[in-house]
């Protein structure tokens, strides 16, 4: 969901002009869940491989 609130906050801002300090504002939760999605990519590949945690991690990852 919170991919859909950032796209929705984009287009808002994008309408009305924006500053740095909202364009910091609107990408820093974006940043941070990026960041998020690596580390935990990063600790699913080490490891012995499991069909059952790539499942797991893709259906978070969707939503």
């Amino acid at each position: 969901m919170v991919g859909r609130e950032i796209e929705d906050r984009t287009t808002e801002t994008r309408r009305s002009g924006t500053t740095a300090e909202e364009s910091r504002k609107l990408f820093q939760p974006w940043a941070a869940m990026l960041e998020e999605n690596s580390r935990k990519t990063r600790e699913l590949l080490q490891g012995t491989p499991d069909p059952e945690k790539y499942r797991e991690f893709y259906d978070t990852a969707l939503q």
